[in-house]
């Protein structure tokens, strides 16, 4: 053979080589996720297989793409070099040679991408087994979840002032399936509260607790439960606490997130409309839809097609329409010792009231639109549908604006319903239930067991008497006066709460003082009762005590990753740090 044609040869060897390190860069990476995550409850192997099967494939053809490149080099070089090739000394020629690709070196990236293409095959037989299984239980799933809802915007419990006007459509799509009427969210905010729903943990448990906290591994979400069982993933969201940065993409094949618009945003429409084009495409296969809307999310907007905030013209309209929620807390001196309801008229909080009920309004029409597709084609007959709220918003029923205020039931108490095949109709649970059962209920739904090594709840669609007994949440924020006094440097609270059928205990940590409050005859919750029943308050704060314990205990063991600063950077500017 030729010096020429040996060169040529080895240059292609390299070609294979670069896929061979591609390949196992990719299997590495893949191996090193699997392990991260785990995925004991779906199969550790039959995961890692697929898992790496996709690194190495895909490292595969990253190292074929720069051999290729490599190839061109070499060639470029060898037709420059052609005749005067063969006049190098031999040993310059053989040492170039080597380091082209020396025996050992093609022998390995042989035995690599051999390895490589097994990988591929198995995985290919891997993934299609789980989706012929899915397919085979012909269940799909979507969860719908609505920012910043109040339950009694709903008329699912108590009506509203404008309730039945509200959300028409969220009402009648509720009479096909089973209502939730006491359904607890696990806390007063965003990320932390749809961090439990996707995981079945409290916020304790799965550490995105804090404002600048991200949903991490090792916490497994119920996208990629799902997915690993052969379903296609899919999410559309809306606010940046649900984005990718947030760690709320963990598991979606497809995660839209262009309707992600802040405040000033109006976004219900569009997130409708690509739900409704995902389903059109997806629609014909096994799969897990999360829709998030966050219209009724501060800034509230007045919407033309709504009257509910007509008639007022003052001080608090432009504000109200410009100021991100921080601005406009700070406008009206919330955070400042003695600010109560008194501090506004009632003129004034109508005129909250009802931008916010243009929201909910608007947010219920684009439902509306959704709910209709899913009749009209077909999909009510194979899927589950869930809709669930994060979490309530005050209107200074205790004092405050807004949400991750405290743990009373205007930012607690949230719509919960599932509607779909053998879930029933015209069903009302008074049962206090958590938001986080959210979880379990599609598990179970679909046939799918959840990840081992976890204690989570039990279904929500089982008998009524399994729904847990005790309801939790908790809430973590920053104040800046306390007992009629401003704080030098703010400082972190922690609330925990406790409700069982009757009772509902707030344990306030950091003042180390306690409320109890009667919800059957006190659903509003304005009277602290503690002192006429001692016996119940002792009861629920052993309990309260035994959970929190319980939540702490099984705390993420390494530090949870901060938001970046560009995500940081981005909830400042929304108001939220």
């Amino acid at each position: 053979m030729s010096p020429w044609m040996a060169a040529k040869l080895r240059a292609v060897a390299c070609i294979f080589g670069f896929a061979a390190i591609g390949a196992g860069v990719g299997l590495a990476l893949s191996i090193r996720g699997v392990l991260q995550h785990g995925y004991p409850g779906i199969g550790f192997w039959r995961t890692s297989l697929w898992l790496s099967a996709q690194g190495a494939d895909r490292g595969a053809a990253v190292g074929l793409a720069a051999g290729g490149g490599v190839l061109l080099l070499f060639h470029l070089i060898l037709r420059t070099f052609r005749r005067p090739f063969p006049r190098l000394p031999s040993t310059i020629r053989r040492r170039l040679g080597y380091v082209i690709a020396g025996r050992a070196a093609r022998a390995g990236a042989g035995l690599v991408l051999l390895l490589t293409v097994a990988l591929g095959i198995l995985g290919w037989a891997t993934l299609n087994h789980a989706r012929a299984q899915a397919s085979r239980r012909g269940r799909s799933i979507i969860l719908i979840g609505i920012d910043t809802l109040r339950a009694d915007c709903t008329c699912l419990n108590s009506p509203g002032e404008h309730s039945r006007a509200l959300t028409p459509n969220l009402q009648a799509f509720g009479a096909h399936g089973t209502v939730f009427s006491n359904a607890v969210a696990q806390a007063p905010w965003t990320l932390a509260s749809f961090a439990s729903v996707v995981t079945g943990l409290y916020p304790g448990e799965h550490g995105a607790e804090h404002l600048t906290s991200t949903l991490a591994p090792p916490q497994t979400t119920l996208a990629e439960v799902l997915r690993e069982a052969g379903y296609r993933t899919l999410g559309v969201v809306s606010g940046e606490y649900v984005t990718t940065s947030a760690g709320m993409a963990q598991g979606f094949e497809v995660f839209d997130e262009s309707q992600v618009q802040g405040g000033t945003g109006i976004s219900s429409n569009a997130v409708t409309d690509k739900a409704i084009e995902l389903l059109r495409g997806h629609g014909h296969e096994p799969f897990f839809l999360f829709l998030h809307y966050f219209d009724p999310h501060w800034i509230y907007q007045d919407h033309k097609s709504y009257d509910f905030a007509d008639g007022y013209s003052g001080r608090l309209r432009e504000p109200a329409a410009t100021m991100k929620q921080s601005e406009f807390q700070e406008y009206l001196g919330t955070g400042r010792p003695g600010f109560g309801r008194k501090s506004l008229s009632d003129e004034e909080i109508t005129f909250l009231r009802g931008l916010y009920y243009e929201d909910v309004a608007h947010t219920d029409e684009a439902l509306g639109r959704l709910f209709a597709f899913l009749d009209d084609a077909g999909l009510l007959d194979s899927c589950l549908v869930i809709l669930v709220a994060d979490h309530g918003e005050a209107f200074l029923e205790h004092g405050r604006l807004g949400h991750n205020n405290s743990l009373f039931a205007e930012e607690t108490h949230v719509p919960l319903m599932i509607v779909g095949p053998s879930v029933d109709a015209s069903r009302v649970v008074d049962s206090p239930v958590e938001t986080r059962d959210v979880f379990s209920t599609v598990l179970a739904w679909v046939g799918v067991p959840p990840p081992a090594g976890r204690q989570y709840p039990d279904p929500l669609l089982g008998p009524v008497e399994a729904a847990p007994a005790l309801v939790r949440s908790a809430g973590y924020t920053m104040v800046l006066g306390m007992e009629g006094r401003m704080l030098s440097q703010p400082v972190e609270c922690w609330w925990t709460s406790v409700q069982d059928g009757r009772w509902k205990l707030i344990k306030e940590h950091l003042r180390g003082r306690s409320m109890l409050f009667d919800l059957e005859n006190d659903p509003g919750e304005t009277r602290n009762c503690q002192a006429e029943n001692p016996d119940c308050r002792r009861r629920l704060e052993r309990e309260l005590d035994r959970l929190d314990d319980e939540v702490r205990g099984r705390a993420p063991r390494t530090r949870v990753p901060e938001a970046s600063e560009e995500q940081q950077r981005r909830l400042k500017s929304l108001g939220y740090l």
